[in-house]
């Protein structure tokens, strides 16, 4: 059989399919979710304050420090293991608002170890396997220098004031 044809036991009108891509659906036993959280939640908690500080550093030398406050807020989802920076640039309208970003999202094993990185401009991206601090810290330095990526956003991405872009 070719790769693009389908088995003569297929049938369309099946009910065991539940998406439009015939994945069939896999059952998710609620301990094993509960612990994946948890695992989540504890590699998050850890790595927060490092995290936090590259992305901080990458921050401003992306983005310059700020008169009286800094240019770019920190968002972190410590249940999620992942962190963004963003720097906003201004709104257009009321579901058009304007940032760059510096991400972070962290990769782990079935047992919770961490096992790379992946960080991001919001449009370009590298997987890291140096889960050292160093390793992360090359990581944000690469990405930062790539091009500078508008990204837009239907709502504010933390609490700011809002600023229209001109033209």
């Amino acid at each position: 059989m070719a790769f693009n044809e389908q088995p003569d036991n297929w049938d369309d009108e099946s009910d065991d399919w539940d998406d439009a891509d015939g994945h069939a659906a896999r059952p998710v036993d609620p301990a094993a979710a509960a612990r994946w959280s948890r695992l989540k939640r504890q590699a998050g908690d850890a790595l927060d304050p490092i995290v936090r500080r590259l992305l901080e550093d990458a921050g401003r030398k992306s983005w310059g420090r700020g008169l009286f406050k800094r240019r770019f807020a920190i968002v972190g989802d410590l249940d999620e293991a992942t962190w963004r920076a963003y720097r906003y640039l201004g709104s257009r309208g009321d579901g058009e608002h304007h940032y760059y970003e510096l991400g972070v999202v962290c990769h782990l094993a079935p047992d919770g170890k961490v096992v790379g990185f992946g960080v991001d401009n919001g449009i370009d991206f590298i997987g890291l396997h140096d889960v050292s601090e160093y390793g992360l810290q090359r990581g944000l330095e690469y990405i930062r220098q790539q091009r500078a990526q508008v990204r837009r956003r239907e709502t504010f991405t933390y609490e700011h004031e809002r600023r229209e872009l001109p033209g």
